[in-house]
């Protein structure tokens, strides 16, 4: 009954954290386009670019944890997945979208440790 109660824990913690990061990431789109409209930016390109990598890095981290993270303990969660998922999350920060690499390191730990103990 134990790994079953940590395996909704931790399938919920995967589905906020994707949640969290889309939102966020929508919210930094629409900030984004907000200031260049309104505050007639004069670097608008950099927003644009800015704003492609950040959609790119979020859904790469969204398709990653949710097909790559298996949370009954199987293969998949081997160190070298859940390194790329921390550099993913890196990445968040890199891009400018703070609140999804804060809840993405709060997942990750969460998500490691949690599937480590189940198997």
């Amino acid at each position: 009954m134990k790994k079953s109660n940590e395996r909704d824990k931790t399938k919920f913690t995967i589905n906020s954290s994707v949640a969290v990061t889309l939102f966020s990431t929508l919210l930094f789109i629409i900030s984004a386009i907000y200031i260049s409209l309104n505050l007639k930016f004069e670097y608008w390109y950099l927003y644009i670019t800015i704003v492609v990598c950040q959609l790119l890095v979020s859904l790469i981290y969204t398709w990653y944890i949710l097909c790559r993270i298996d949370i009954y303990g199987s293969e998949y969660n081997t160190k070298t997945n859940m390194k790329l998922i921390l550099a993913i999350i890196f990445l968040e920060l890199l891009f400018l979208n703070v609140f999804a690499f804060i809840y993405g390191l709060y997942s990750y730990i969460r998500i490691f440790y949690r599937t480590k103990q189940i198997i």
